[in-house]
């Protein structure tokens, strides 16, 4: 009996690793949280907890069904073993001359007239019927649950609490501790447009206001090896451990996730003609995520004005581009829903010429076939190229820390002067902001150090051609 059985079981209750229908029905079960993100957007934090909800639950009847499952597997035995209980107790007590004989009879009568194979069949059925009920049941109940405390939860207690008076008596202590005996006042408030915090500091040096975002947690990527090597360009790997919004320290994207999940992108080439009248506004990433579990993506953009227009989100499939309009844009980030990855980036219109923030940054690199001669490589970038880029292709260079922020017209004509500290000795070089986006970072300008002696340190300013040599950037670097 249990040969027969067996195929049919193994159909609806395969081994580990496998899904049956069961299981099928029940991952495949959604409360469609996902199609309700792009159109209520403001109840964004309430469908993320509906979702996650919706996860954990799903997770927890995956382990009721193993278990369900290995007692359902024993019905079989034990119910012909319960039926068989009585039977055998009195067939044990036959004894004598043909007590084997009367101890089958016994047996096969008790078999025949009580029908234990069918109460057996019948009994595994009573539980596949309760486990189907429990699932329904499950499904029904807690994510009533789940639902009716989200939509009895205000969006405020998704905010953060006022925390005045505990930050500012942490700030005195480390005044303490530091021997600092000034003390700054500071004020919370919250924004419930951007649902972030702002503190705003009162000092002898005016009022400063500082954002944060409680719901954005920072994380370090790790580079896949593997996928590097094949890609041949940087491939990163961010591990998102729960549901919440998560930001890459390298590259600035800011993934929205509805659960556990790991997101792996790189920068990709642009392709001029998919483009038209546009520009690209940001690098091109190509984005993927195996769990399916991203549901909104932030691109960091360099507009010095967030609330220009011009912006877009290019969506580019099979050779295709689609434009998609952003849902919101913040001061840093273009924030998109997507249904599916592929690849993503920031256009604008090409005739733009607005301001964008920008970088400037340093490499010195030994000339090839001069060793102890050196190169200063200045590259002009908008402020949205991740700098692990660039330093990927500057394999073999030293990367000069310094203040590399500016703003920089795109296509604009600009001016680099290096002068000696210790002397009036100035050269000036011309070159143009190119605002590009290509995968290949080239220098706007080089400066062969070994023509410049006479003084340990350079200081290097940034003119602006347009503005009548306007000093737009400096800082000072040692020539050594």
């Amino acid at each position: 009996m249990i040969k027969l059985i067996d195929e049919e079981f193994k159909t609806y209750f395969p081994n580990e690793g496998k899904r049956g229908p069961i299981r099928e029905q029940i991952d495949t079960f959604s409360l469609d949280t996902n199609s309700l993100f792009g159109k209520h957007p403001e109840m964004s934090l309430h469908l993320i907890f509906l979702k996650t909800e919706e996860t954990e639950l799903k997770a927890k009847l995956n382990c009721d069904l193993r278990e369900k499952k290995k007692k359902m597997y024993s019905t079989l035995t034990e119910s012909i073993k319960d039926s068989m209980h009585q039977c055998y107790i009195r067939a044990s007590e036959h004894t004598g001359k043909d007590s084997l004989k009367r101890m089958k009879d016994e047996l096969h009568h008790h078999m025949k007239n009580n029908n234990i194979f069918h109460k057996a069949k019948k009994d595994m059925l009573g539980c596949l019927i309760n486990l189907k009920d429990h699932i329904v049941m499950q499904l029904k109940c807690k994510l009533q649950e789940s639902m009716d405390l989200s939509l009895k939860t205000p969006n405020s207690s998704f905010l953060p609490d006022d925390v005045t008076v505990e930050y500012n008596k942490m700030k005195m202590y480390y005044e303490k501790l530091m021997g600092c005996s000034s003390t700054v006042q500071f004020t919370p408030r919250l924004d419930l447009h951007t649902k972030t915090t702002t503190f705003e500091s009162q000092s002898g040096n005016g009022r400063k206001c500082v954002q944060v975002s409680p719901n954005v947690t920072m994380l370090t990527p790790e580079i896949d090896k593997e996928l590097t090597t094949h890609n041949r360009k940087p491939t990163y790997r961010l591990q998102c451990p729960k549901a919440g919004l998560f930001q890459c320290s390298s590259t600035g994207l800011v993934f929205l996730m509805e659960g556990k999940g790991d997101m792996i992108y790189m920068m990709t080439q642009w392709d001029s003609s998919l483009l038209g009248s546009m520009t690209p506004a940001g690098p091109l990433f190509s984005i993927d995520c195996p769990q399916q579990c991203v549901r909104q993506l932030h691109l960091p953009h360099c507009m010095c004005d967030e609330k220009d227009d011009n912006l877009s989100v290019a969506h580019v499939t099979d050779g295709n581009m689609e434009i998609v309009q952003p849902l919101k844009t913040t001061a840093t980030h273009v924030i998109v829903t997507i249904t599916h990855l592929s690849l993503f980036g920031l256009i604008r219109n090409w005739f733009s010429f607005l301001p964008v923030r920008s970088q400037v940054l340093l490499f010195f690199r030994p000339q090839w076939n001069r060793p102890q001669k050196r190169i200063l490589n200045v590259m002009l970038l908008p402020k949205n190229v991740p700098l692990c880029e660039v330093e990927h292709q500057q394999k073999g260079s030293t990367f000069i820390q310094s203040s590399s922020k500016c703003t920089l017209t795109p296509r604009g004509k600009y001016g680099l002067c290096c002068k000696l500290v210790a002397n009036s000795s100035t050269k000036t070089k011309s070159g143009q902001f190119d605002y590009d986006y290509s995968p290949n970072f080239h220098p706007t300008f080089q400066v062969f150090l070994d023509c410049m002696s006479g003084a340990e340190n350079i200081r290097l300013s940034l003119l602006d051609r347009g503005s009548n040599d306007q000093r737009v950037w400096e800082c000072l670097i040692p020539k050594g």
